[in-house]
């Protein structure tokens, strides 16, 4: 293939950077060919397999290289949030502005989410952004499966046990008698 044959419709999203064919940089050329070539992310999968099979003591190197540089680690932690966010179909802005929405405060009891860890409430079934929820607040959605079902029949055995049904009934049957 000629380099002038080569049309795109990726535009790069990094001016700084030097430029290769069809004035994209490395990483937003590969993206382009990773896009429109189905067999190219397959090769290069395949291609640093092979080579990690090959260099592990390289390989671990890196990763202890990575792994001690703060920079890079939160750099590593916030490319991963973010794209968690993104497959609830939110963003780390969407947080903030939902957090001061809800005062700073769980979605459910009102406690503070500065004094636990907040969790990003998302439907299991659908992906999407519900909240932001405490740590025991979400623990219990998940102990009950999120089911509404479930958790009106929570709330109605904890107004009235069923040590008090059985109550009612025994002492009923008693004066029956």
């Amino acid at each position: 293939m000629a380099r002038e044959a080569f049309v795109t419709t990726v535009i790069c999203e990094h001016p700084d950077r030097p430029k290769r064919i069809g004035g994209l940089c490395k990483s937003c050329y590969d993206r382009h060919l990773r896009i429109t070539n189905p067999g190219y992310a397959e090769r290069q999968r395949e291609n640093y397999n092979r080579w990690k099979e090959r260099h592990p003591e390289r390989l671990r190197a890196a990763i202890e290289r990575r792994k001690s540089c703060p920079e890079k680690r939160l750099k590593d932690k916030t490319t991963k949030r973010r794209y968690r966010l993104a497959a609830f179909g939110t963003s780390p802005e969407e947080i903030v502005a939902v957090r001061e929405f809800q005062g700073g405060k769980c979605a459910i009891c009102t406690r503070s989410l500065a004094d636990t860890r907040e969790h990003v409430d998302h439907c299991h079934d659908s992906g999407r952004f519900r909240g932001l929820l405490c740590n025991k607040c979400n623990n219990g959605l998940g102990w009950f499966d999120e089911d509404p079902e479930m958790l009106r029949k929570a709330v109605s055995y904890l107004e009235q046990p069923t040590i008090s049904k059985f109550r009612a009934v025994a002492v009923g049957d008693n004066d029956n008698d």
